[in-house]
């Protein structure tokens, strides 16, 4: 245990933080250290000076001032969440007539925006080079668009 070691001791004892696992070994050095022993009384006399000293109390008006402060921001702070716990309540019904527009109107809308590819016609002699598969399911195709 080093002087460094006390001497933070000691600062953290005046500040009532110090473990209590230290007290013991701090008091024992200090009995044998007089470097550490001044440190002590000069730590302990600037703690009562500025205790007592008057310039640096707080205002006696401060309590209140951080008070008012603290309820105003909780009041802010409740009417925010309020406006963001407002809820749109429609009937059913409407939402349902409103969500059918929609679908209605960006059906017809659509094809003003997007083109149709074009169609594709197959020669006799393209259908006869796929394989058989393939060229049943076309004919199939085939015969029920022609009814």
């Amino acid at each position: 245990m080093t002087c460094s070691d006390v001497q933070s001791w000691i600062s953290n004892y005046v500040d009532d933080a110090l473990e209590e696992e230290h007290v013991g070994p701090m008091f024992a050095h200090l009995g044998s250290c007089l470097d550490c022993q001044r440190f002590l009384r000069s730590t302990l006399k600037i703690r009562s000076s500025v205790s007592t000293d008057a310039r640096f109390g707080a205002p006696e008006s401060l309590e209140d001032r951080v008070m008012k402060k603290v309820e105003g921001a909780h009041d802010e702070d409740r009417r925010r969440v309020d406006m963001l716990s407002i809820r749109i309540s429609i009937p059913l019904p409407a939402a349902m007539a409103m969500a059918v527009m929609l679908v209605i109107g960006s059906m017809v809308i659509s094809p003003l925006f997007f083109e149709r590819p074009p169609r594709v016609q197959f020669s006799e002699n393209t259908i006869e080079q796929l394989p058989t598969s393939l060229r049943t399911q076309l004919k199939i195709t085939r015969i029920l668009l022609e009814e």
